[in-house]
């Protein structure tokens, strides 16, 4: 195992407010390949539940296969919501897009109808 992963781990497990604080980019630099499929199917069972601090973890790891992820989450709940809010500030982590920046005007504005 190697060093990230153990801090991904220690982050994954923690409780209350550390983990709260979320996950820090070092979490993911550094992962062999196993660990980070393993880190990211983490993440995504944990996101698919609605956690933002696992929603938030998938946007600061800056991986490709973390924006599949968040994509199929935008279609999972509701809007408007603060879950897809997160999602799309997330999303814009990874590919600064202006539709990233539609999907979390129209999540905060509380709008169901705004363009997308």
């Amino acid at each position: 195992m190697t060093m990230a992963f153990d801090r991904f781990i220690r982050q994954a497990n923690a409780q209350g407010r550390a983990y709260g604080e979320g996950y820090d980019p070092l979490c993911f630099q550094g992962l062999s390949l196993e660990e980070t499929e393993k880190a990211m199917e983490m993440l995504a069972v944990a996101a698919r539940n609605g956690d933002m601090v696992a929603i938030d973890g998938l946007g600061i790891s800056g991986l490709l296969q973390a924006k599949g992820v968040l994509e199929d989450l935008l279609e999972r709940f509701e809007p408007p919501s603060d879950i897809n809010a997160s999602v799309g500030f997330s999303l814009w982590k990874i590919e600064p897009d202006e539709r990233w920046q539609k999907e979390i005007a129209k999540n905060l504005s509380g709008d169901k109808n705004a363009k997308k």
